[in-house]
């Protein structure tokens, strides 16, 4: 079973700017938190997510995309690239409300025309997730706007934040390979 753990500094980097509650701001609507750890596993049958935050999240959830087939096109085509969004549900809270955990698990499908949002990848564990695989954890408020993200895998930062606009913190672990060579790394 492949197994990565990716702590977070505790420090605020969120993704959206402040601003006042009206609807034409970037400001956060609900419940909003920040990511403070990532962990996932995988094996032959499904992928585990567990996601912790600072707090009770509207939303919690990852999107992952198969890199290596972009052509790296602003919208790529199902034939050129896949990608899923799962999302999760809080599972466990520290009993002085420090932390909120979210967890999910999809099983692994043949094809595309299987999946299912929040049950179903055809993602497979090994060498194609830490290869070929962008990840991205995403905690996101009532409108759904991203609040605060976090990065991992092949080419995240260049999809997530160059090509999708978003402004993901990016880190990198000796198991995930890096996240790419971006001026926007780090933040």
């Amino acid at each position: 079973m492949k197994y990565a753990t990716l702590a977070l500094a505790l420090f605020a980097f969120g993704c959206s700017d402040e601003g006042g509650s009206d609807g034409d701001s970037d400001a956060p609507v609900g419940d909003v938190s920040e990511i403070q750890t990532v962990d996932w596993n995988c094996d032959q049958t499904s992928w585990t997510y567990i996601t912790r935050t600072d707090g009770l999240a509207h939303t919690v959830q990852v999107q992952v995309f198969d890199s290596d087939a972009w052509d790296g096109s602003a919208e790529p085509s199902e034939e050129d690239a896949w990608g899923e969004t799962h999302q999760f549900f809080n599972t466990d809270v520290a009993a002085d409300e420090s932390w909120f955990e979210y967890e999910g698990t999809v099983s692994k499908v043949e094809n595309t025309s299987q999946v299912v949002e929040g049950q179903s990848t055809v993602f497979e564990c090994g060498r194609q997730g830490a290869d070929t695989l962008a990840f991205s954890m995403q905690v996101r408020d009532a409108n759904d706007n991203v609040f605060d993200c976090a990065l991992w895998g092949h080419r995240s930062a260049e999809w997530f934040n160059d090509t999708l606009g978003m402004d993901c913190l990016c880190f990198e672990s000796e198991e995930d390979g890096a996240c790419g060579d971006h001026s926007n790394l780090g933040k």
